[in-house]
């Protein structure tokens, strides 16, 4: 059976081959677990656990309010101040000066002054692709729900 790793900094990628042969009638390993088997038989890699609690610490928190999300869709679009991404959002000035210093504090974004203003931008704009994934996964679930999604 082959055999799935893992995927963590520094270690081998998920799914590599180990190069054990693969028997197609046998359920295969899906990331660690397999099919069938409850959550509780596979223990999670210490480094693997670890790196998902700074995940969910760090990164998801950030992600986890539709302002900054909107403020990485506007970011997307190019640097901008915090003036006019409270224009683009609608939203007060200290309201979106308190969003983009957790951002910045979490790494998404950088900063640079020019003259006396502030200018943000999207440090990895890859992220906003990453969350057009989880946008389009929202959809494809509400549609087998039967549910209407957010557009």
């Amino acid at each position: 059976m082959k055999v799935r790793t893992f995927a963590v900094k520094g270690g081998k990628g998920i799914g590599e081959d180990h190069g054990r042969a693969t028997d197609s009638r046998q359920p295969r390993p899906v990331d660690g677990y397999r099919r069938g088997m409850d959550a509780t038989s596979v223990a999670l890699p210490s480094a693997l656990r670890a790196e998902l609690d700074e995940l969910t610490g760090s990164l998801c928190r950030a992600l986890n309010d539709p302002k900054r999300l909107m403020l990485l869709y506007a970011l997307a679009e190019g640097p901008r101040s915090v003036g006019a991404l409270a224009a683009t959002l609608g939203a007060q000035q200290a309201n979106v000066s308190q969003h983009l210093a957790l951002l910045r504090d979490r790494g998404l974004v950088e900063t640079e002054r020019r003259g006396t203003s502030i200018i943000y931008s999207l440090r990895y704009p890859e992220l906003v692709d990453a969350v057009d994934q989880l946008r389009d996964i929202l959809r494809r679930e509400s549609a087998r729900r039967g549910v209407d999604a957010p557009t």
